[in-house]
């Protein structure tokens, strides 16, 4: 059944907080620190300040690019950066929520925790359909197809084969290269010698 954008919207009215005086400052931060035992109270005080202040749309727009890479991995990020955006964007627009607003769409995700998650549980249950159907592409490309082979019946030679006598050669003839070097008349010559030796195929010219 064909839903209108503003019909979508409704409905993920219900599950997401989209209004956007709740939406002011991001649910993840920048912030690092590189040793836990310097933590103290006033650098607390400042990642607590940073976390709860009205963030600027450029702030934003950055944690939403380090969401969206979070999301990618383990996939090629430099690949599919820019199409997760796109479909994110897209997405929203089917909702009625203009892509030409995006710092909309940023704040819908980055500003609330209850958003994030649930949209995170559908980017991941896309990935593992993705990953479901990229390996039955990858099973059905490795199939094998059964080709029966079999020597021909018969083969041409020419001027340039002459037929030799030989006790271990695998067929009843043996057409071999008139031209052929000193180095494979001298195999021939070992093979016929070697007692062990019950048959054989010579391959190629050399």
């Amino acid at each position: 059944m064909w839903e209108s954008a503003s019909e979508r919207y409704d409905k993920i009215a219900e599950q997401l907080v989209l209004n956007p005086e709740h939406l002011q400052s991001a649910i993840i931060t920048d912030v690092k620190i590189s040793n836990l035992d310097e933590i103290d109270q006033e650098n607390i005080n400042k990642i607590v300040k940073r976390m709860l202040s009205k963030h600027d749309t450029t702030t934003i727009e950055r944690l939403f690019w380090y969401q969206i890479k979070d999301w990618i991995l383990p996939h090629n990020v430099a690949r599919s950066h820019s199409r997760m955006m796109r479909t994110i964007y897209e997405w929203f627009t089917s909702c009625n929520i203009e892509s030409e607003t995006r710092g909309q769409v940023h704040r819908i995700i980055i500003c609330n925790e209850d958003n994030l998650i649930k949209i995170s549980e559908a980017v991941d249950s896309a990935k593992r359909q993705y990953e479901t159907d990229r390996w039955e592409d990858i099973n059905t490309k490795r199939e094998r197809v059964e080709s029966p082979w079999k020597l021909p019946d018969k083969d041409e030679f020419g001027d340039s084969y002459e037929l030799i006598g030989t006790n271990k050669y695998a067929f009843n003839k043996c057409f071999v290269r008139r031209e052929r070097s000193q180095a494979e008349r001298k195999f021939e010559q070992i093979c016929e010698k070697i007692l062990t030796l019950t048959g054989g195929i010579k391959m190629g010219n050399r």
